[in-house]
C-alpha cells in the first residue's frame, strides 16, 4: 500500500509540488496573521493583578492665577498639603467609599507614562532598566488597589512603609529574575554611599501586575515619593483612586457621586472635574493605543481563515471531480 501511495505521489509530482508550495505559503501567511492576534488575546486575558472593577478614578482641575476665587496665599507647600488631606478625608468619608489613595505623576498602574531605573540584581548581568511605580506613604495605596501581598508584610504595612535610598518594594516576577524565587524575606541589595557598602533589605513584595490592559505583567520596582516633594504634586496632575465598599454598584455610584463631587471636592485651588470607572479608563487607553490595530488583525485573521477553508475544500472538490470517471470505471468492475 505504501509503495502504491509513493508511486501515485511521484506520478503526480508536478501537481503535488504546486500543492506543497501552496501549503508552505499558506502556513507562513497564517503564522504572520494569527500569531499577533493569538498573543494579543492571551495578553488581554491575563489578570491585572488588582481588582479594577471596584475602583474609580477622580481627576482634578486647577484654578489659574487670574481666575475668580484663586487663593495665592494658600498655595504654598503647607497649603497644598492641607488641600490634599482635605480632599482625601472627604472622599474617604463618602458612604460608598471603602479606601482612597492619591496618585501623583505618572508612576501608577494605568498611568499615562512610565518611569525606569536600573538596579543591580544578583542574577541580572545585563543591567536591565526596570519599570518604577510611585506611591505616597501612609495613604492606603496597596490596599486601595488590592494587590496580592507576598510573605513578609501585609498591604497595610507596605502602604505605611517609608523606603530609604536604594530601597524598593518589588513584584514577585522581579524577585524571580533577581534571586530565582518569590520570597522577599532575607533578601538584600548592596548600596554604596561615600565608598562604603551597605546592604539594604527588600521590605516586601506583591504579585505580578500589568501597567496596561493589553500588556503582559512586567517586573516593577515600587518606591514612595519623597515626603518633602509630595506638595509639589498637588496640582491638576494629581488623581485620586478609590475602592468601593462591597455590594455598591459602580453605575449607581458614578451617577450619585458626580454631583456630590462637584459640590464637595472644591478645595484650595483644586476642583474635581471628572470621575470614571478605573476599568473603563484602562479600556479607553487600550482602544487609543492598540485596539484598532488588534481589531484589524483579528478581521484579517477571520477573513483569511474563511478563505483558507474555502480554498482547501475547493482543491479537494476539483480533484474529486477530475477523478469521477476513473472512480466510475473502478465501481463498474466491482
Amino acid at each position: 500500500m505504501l509503495k502504491l501511495i509513493l508511486h501515485t505521489l511521484w506520478a503526480r509530482r508536478r501537481r503535488n509540488g504546486w500543492l506543497l508550495a501552496e501549503l508552505i505559503l499558506v502556513t507562513v501567511i497564517s503564522w504572520a496573521i494569527f500569531d499577533p492576534v493569538i498573543v494579543s488575546l492571551h495578553d488581554r486575558r491575563l489578570p491585572l493583578g488588582y481588582d479594577a472593577h471596584r475602583m474609580a478614578l477622580i481627576s482634578f482641575g486647577e484654578l489659574p492665577p487670574e481666575a475668580p476665587g484663586y487663593d495665592a496665599a494658600a498655595w504654598d507647600s503647607a497649603g497644598r498639603m492641607r488641600t490634599l488631606e482635605s480632599i482625601l478625608l472627604r472622599v474617604r468619608q463618602h458612604p460608598d467609599v471603602a479606601l482612597a489613595t492619591p496618585l501623583m505623576g505618572i508612576g501608577f498602574p494605568g498611568g499615562s507614562g512610565s518611569m525606569k531605573t536600573s538596579l543591580p540584581l544578583p542574577k541580572d548581568t545585563l543591567n536591565t532598566q526596570w519599570n518604577v511605580l510611585e506611591y505616597t506613604a501612609g495613604q492606603q495605596f496597596f490596599e486601595t488597589f488590592g494587590f496580592r501581598p507576598e510573605p513578609g508584610r501585609t498591604l497595610e504595612e507596605l502602604s505605611d512603609f517609608l523606603c530609604r535610598d536604594g530601597q524598593y518594594i518589588m513584584t514577585e516576577d522581579l524577585l524571580q529574575v533577581g534571586w530565582g524565587d518569590t520570597d522577599p524575606r532575607g533578601k538584600t541589595l548592596p548600596w554604596i554611599t561615600n565608598g562604603d557598602t551597605n546592604y539594604i533589605e527588600i521590605p516586601g513584595a506583591i504579585g505580578p501586575i500589568k501597567r496596561r490592559l493589553d500588556e503582559k505583567p512586567c517586573p516593577y520596582l515600587i518606591k514612595n515619593i519623597d515626603p518633602a516633594q509630595v506638595a509639589y504634586y498637588v496640582s491638576s496632575r494629581m488623581k485620586v483612586a478609590l475602592r468601593l465598599k462591597d455590594g455598591v454598584s459602580m453605575d449607581r455610584f458614578l451617577h450619585d457621586f458626580h454631583p456630590w463631587m462637584l459640590e464637595n471636592l472644591r478645595v484650595g485651588n483644586l476642583y474635581a472635574n471628572k470621575v470614571e470607572c478605573y476599568l473603563t479608563m484602562l479600556q479607553d487607553q487600550a482602544y487609543a493605543t492598540s485596539t484598532a490595530l488588534f481589531r484589524r488583525n483579528l478581521a484579517l485573521a477571520v477573513f483569511f481563515l474563511v478563505n483558507l477553508c474555502l480554498g482547501v475544500a475547493g482543491t479537494f472538490w476539483v480533484q474529486t471531480r477530475t477523478r469521477r470517471e476513473e472512480v466510475g470505471v473502478h465501481l463498474s468492475f466491482g
